[in-house]
């Protein structure tokens, strides 16, 4: 059966015009940031959340969980019933399936629609997409591209072991690093530990970075705590501590 969709959503008009040619998904990722859209819910005494459904696995025994959106009300109501409907944020669907570590989120399922991976709802929550090229782009107002992606260089003999070394000595639990480039400047390291904002940690790792890699050394941080501790997007490598 056929549904019309609504020709002034951007979500359905990106998802329809089908997948980009060069690989870049940051159109469609921009879109899905924005996007407000029908969840089928469950509504309790302490609020609603998105229901959960499942089915068998495809690829061997045991079954897969996901959750449907929707972005045109008509489709929604067709397809779940006599479920209660609630609008929300495409990204706060994404957070309960994401942190549930649900398999899949459906748009549009039973329409022209888009399967939402694990991995593309940690992308969409860190506000990034895969470029195509082998990286993650992070998209936003800036128009300044930042790209997370697999350390090649090793830094100097010994370093990991220092940063982790500091990490045991001031309460950090989780630590990884990776390379990122902003725009056209020169890679940098990016740290990204937990839990986040540990002022003591961050000093330490600044002069120990300096004291190794130069006075005019410069690196970013990332919260682990916000995602999976495989975040941003696959690109960190874990650091033992």
């Amino acid at each position: 059966m056929h549904v019309r969709m609504d020709d002034d959503n951007e979500l359905s008009r990106v998802i329809r015009a089908g997948p980009p040619p060069d690989g870049d998904m940051a159109p469609l990722f921009r879109a899905m940031s924005r996007a407000d859209v029908w969840v089928p819910v469950h509504v309790t005494a302490r609020g609603s959340q998105p229901v959960v459904f499942a089915q068998p696995r495809r690829d061997g025994p045991g079954e897969t969980k996901h959750v449907n959106v929707y972005t045109d009300r008509e489709l929604a109501v067709r397809s779940s019933g006599k479920l209660p409907l609630e609008r929300m944020p495409l990204t706060r669907a994404c957070k309960f399936a994401a942190f549930n570590r649900l398999d899949e989120l459906y748009i549009d399922r039973g329409g022209w629609g888009y399967a939402m991976s694990y991995l593309d709802m940690v992308n969409l929550l860190a506000g990034a997409a895969p470029d195509g090229r082998g990286a993650t782009v992070v998209f936003g107002d800036t128009g300044v591209p930042v790209r997370y992606e697999v350390p090649t260089a090793r830094p100097p003999a010994g370093l990991l072991d220092t940063i982790a070394s500091l990490a045991r000595q001031l309460g950090i639990r989780h630590l990884a690093w990776c390379s990122v480039t902003c725009g056209e400047a020169p890679a940098e390291m990016c740290v990204a530990y937990a839990p986040f904002k540990n002022a003591a940690f961050e000093l330490e790792l600044h002069r120990a970075l300096m004291l190794r890699l130069g006075r005019n050394t410069s690196f970013m941080t990332h919260d682990l705590e916000a995602e999976p501790p495989t975040a941003p997007f696959g690109r960190f490598e874990s650091i033992p501590l």
